[in-house]
């Protein structure tokens, strides 16, 4: 009974560190995935009517909650001169004020349905995965031999009237 207890006791210590490695290995991803948004976001512009050079740069999740406590580290610093502000967002008409959306485990049509919209040709959307991407994000993050890398879609960029900037560019795979 004892080597019982002794050996679920070891099973459980086992699961939990690898619990744990798990939940590491998910919030040192989000801190890398927030650091690229910033770096996206320095190498984009705009179009004037969308941003003028007084107003913040609205950063917006939509999806998955937990994605919101990483982008939040990104509120008050500055980029291209704007203060950055961070939002979630739920809805067509939420995400038509911000300037960068990030999806993360949004599934629905709507989300399909705003990324192909007039709407989101000012946005510089961003997916968290690659099947996110194929939905019509501009950029998307993807996972190549245990590396995150980051892509972007022609067909999406040919349509946008945000620019993205050929330093950019030249890092990210076109898929």
């Amino acid at each position: 009974m004892v080597r019982h207890r002794i050996l679920l006791s070891l099973v459980l210590v086992a699961f939990y560190q690898i619990d744990m490695r798990a939940d590491i290995a998910e919030s040192r991803e989000a801190q890398v995935k927030t650091g690229f948004l910033l770096n996206f976001i320095k190498f984009t512009e705009w179009p004037s009517s969308r941003l003028n050079s007084t107003e913040p740069i609205v950063v917006c999740a939509w999806g998955r909650k937990d994605i919101d406590d990483s982008l939040k580290v990104l509120t008050g610093e500055k980029a291209l001169s704007h203060v950055i502000e961070v939002r979630h967002v739920a809805t067509t008409r939420e995400s038509q004020a911000c300037h960068v959306l990030y999806i993360a485990g949004a599934e629905s049509k709507e989300v399909e349905d705003f990324l192909r919209s007039p709407a989101a040709r000012e946005i510089l959307t961003v997916g968290d995965d690659d099947r996110t991407g194929r939905r019509g994000t501009l950029l998307n993050f993807a996972l190549e031999n245990q590396r995150l890398v980051f892509a972007y879609r022609p067909e999406v960029l040919a349509h946008s009237r945000v620019r993205l900037s050929s330093r950019l560019l030249s890092l990210a795979q076109a898929r």
